[in-house]
């Protein structure tokens, strides 16, 4: 009996060891299941938590993960920072660094105080190696001090439709105001690349920085690798080689000072300008989920053109109050969109939309309505459509839907009208009048004849 009661025990004991490891296996399923899934970003295998890739000529994104989400854009900021400064320096001006340009938590050892040097050089610096210094010389000579320069910053991207975007400095240097989502920083670097000066820096994979007072001559190397391939330092301390991509034309890489890396690149893929912006990813995984994001836009890219950048509707829109009760529209820009997998071209319709109660005064190239581009029933795009002329204000007649036009035409209708009625009478009086006169000619004529009648039965004596 108690050789039976040690077995029992023994059972139960591994019954009890199989059902825990079995609990154990299906955890630890679990969870490489989720960590899976959480390296998935939109079907996309990626390092970063966020990204997006935008197509410029479809105003919109191809591809998005958590791209609204704020996150510390890092130097990408630089783009929004150079482009300002494009728009407001001369170029050629020369400026003499002060401490306070240089006064910045781990100032870098190239600029120092009292040396000079041109907006155009500080602009390779800050663009190409990333210069926090050059960033922060370049906003002070825009602005009085980096809060001026911050509402700036913040006035730009609210300009640009950033939504989402925050910028407390012109650094990209940690700050709890500097906050931006992949989808603005795609608007931000769309508009800093549209900028001639800032897109031909950011093209340069080198570029030679001349000597001043005091640095000699200097090779600067973009950060952005993809330009002309090269190599990074990974957080192991070991070099990781990175190959060029021939579409790739500029861009920003940025890196957080708790090492997270974002970046933004844009390339042209199937004559389009693509954009492509990864958020918190790591130093190792960064330039491989960018080739990702381009790789994804290169299979995925299906352009197709519903009307050209001014195309003219056949559609008027009503104008109410005007010189003229209807007016042309055209387009504001491309009605180009991304045809959807296995998508004919026939599947695509727009519909022009018009303003209600749209009034003169109306000016040349005023958004008077916007046009929806569908597939099938989805709706993909919208553009605006803006007026083709001027349109002033009408007269009197204008507030109840008449032209100037058509006032004309009916003053002179109902003028011809009144002349014919005018004619009318005045006919009708000459012939009445005509018709007087000979009735009393008439009646002369029978006087005159009685008349000498009775002059003649007077002269004959004739009693009768």
């Amino acid at each position: 009996m108690k050789k039976k009661s040690g077995n029992q025990k023994l059972l139960k004991i591994l019954i009890i060891i199989l059902i825990v490891a079995m609990i154990l296996l299906y955890c630890i399923g679990s969870f490489a299941y989720v960590f899976a899934e959480t390296k998935t970003r939109g079907g996309i295998e990626l390092g970063a938590t966020a990204g997006c890739i935008y197509v410029e000529e479809f105003d919109g994104i191809l591809w998005g993960y958590n791209e609204n989400k704020q996150y510390n854009p890092a130097s990408m900021t630089k783009l929004l920072t150079c482009l300002i400064a494009a728009e407001n320096l001369d170029m050629k001006e020369k400026v003499t660094i002060s401490s306070k340009d240089i006064s910045l938590p781990n100032n870098s050892p190239y600029l120092q105080a009292g040396e000079e040097i041109t907006v155009e050089n500080l602009m390779h610096l800050a663009l190409i190696t990333s210069n926090n210094e050059a960033a922060n010389a370049l906003a002070l000579r825009v602005s009085k001090n980096v809060t001026a320069f911050s509402e700036l910053m913040n006035e730009k991207a609210s300009e640009l439709g950033c939504l989402n975007s925050k910028f407390g400095n012109p650094t990209g240097l940690d700050n709890p105001m500097n906050r931006s989502t992949a989808y603005d920083m795609a608007l931000i670097t769309e508009a800093a690349l549209s900028n001639s000066i800032v897109a031909e820096i950011c093209a340069k994979a080198t570029y030679e920085l001349p000597s001043s007072n005091k640095h000699e001559s200097k090779t600067l190397e973009n950060t952005n690798l993809f330009l002309n391939g090269g190599k990074f330092t990974n957080t192991a301390g070991k070099k990781e080689k990175v190959k060029r991509i021939k579409e790739v034309y500029g861009g920003k890489t940025g890196t957080t000072v708790s090492g997270r890396a974002t970046m933004s690149v844009a390339t042209e893929i199937n004559g389009l300008h693509v954009i492509a912006v990864i958020y918190n990813s790591t130093i190792e995984e960064r330039y491989n989920d960018i080739r990702k994001l381009i790789s994804y836009a290169k299979t995925n890219v299906t352009p197709y053109e519903a009307f050209k950048n001014g195309y003219k509707f056949s559609e008027k829109a009503k104008v109410k109050g005007g010189e003229k009760t209807r007016i042309s529209g055209i387009a504001a820009s491309s009605g180009m969109i991304n045809l959807p997998e296995g998508a004919s071209a026939s599947l695509v319709s727009y519909e022009v939309i018009y303003i209600e109660d749209l009034a003169a005064p109306i000016a040349k190239g005023q958004k008077i309505g916007e046009v929806n581009i569908y597939t099938s029933d989805d709706l993909v795009k919208t553009v605006d459509v803006l007026a083709t002329s001027d349109i002033k204000e009408g007269w009197f007649p204008s507030k109840f839907g008449i032209s100037n036009f058509q006032t004309v035409i009916i003053c002179l209708f109902v003028f011809a009208i009144i002349a014919m009625v005018l004619a009318v009478l005045v006919l009708r009086y000459r012939n009445l009048k005509r018709a007087a006169e000979i009735r009393k000619r008439k009646i002369q004529e029978i006087a005159k004849k009685q008349l000498e009648r009775e002059q003649d039965v007077k002269r004959r004596d004739w009693p009768y």
